[in-house]
């Protein structure tokens, strides 16, 4: 879908644009349609980079390479001291960055085992249990006690939400 932001839309006005009927959903033709044009609802799959390269990969910084380049200068120039502190400032920020990165990669990584395999959806008015990664824009997806958010969805009804977003 485009990029609206769907949580300041009003109800009504997401359910037309979503051409979703508020208590029977999608019919199921317009989901399978759906499903076609959108894909599968899942955490697309991205190469996996080893950690050096992740390291490596640091060193591609237009700012690092200018440091690195200050520090050959005062080596050139003498200043074996600053080309020093400079290398240990290179070598601080090219860790700090692959730490972040590192650490990024690892959450997305458990974010996709945490994917919810089944969810609870109506459609042509009947409540169903599809694979979460069949969800697609309009469905009208049913979060009960203890279950797990499926999907990016639009709340359109709640009553005593309470959400626990640690894991």
């Amino acid at each position: 879908m485009n990029n609206d932001a769907w949580w300041s839309i009003p109800v009504d006005k997401v359910l037309s644009k979503l051409e979703t009927h508020p208590f029977k959903g999608l019919k199921s033709n317009i989901a399978e349609e759906r499903l076609k044009k959108y894909g599968l609802n899942v955490i697309r799959e991205v190469k996996k980079r080893s950690a050096f390269a992740i390291f490596l990969d640091q060193f591609k910084s237009f700012l690092i390479l200018i440091l690195i380049v200050a520090s050959f200068l005062s080596i050139i120039l003498g200043e074996v001291k600053d080309a020093l502190v400079i290398l240990a400032i290179v070598l601080l920020m090219s860790l700090l960055g692959f730490i972040q990165e590192y650490r990024a990669e690892k959450t997305i990584e458990a974010l996709r085992k945490l994917a919810t395999p089944k969810a609870k959806v109506i459609r042509d008015g009947i409540l169903k249990v599809i694979d979460a990664s069949h969800i697609v824009p309009g469905d009208l997806v049913i979060v009960e006690e203890g279950d797990r958010v499926p999907a990016d969805i639009r709340l359109i009804e709640t009553l005593e939400l309470h959400v626990d977003e640690s894991s």
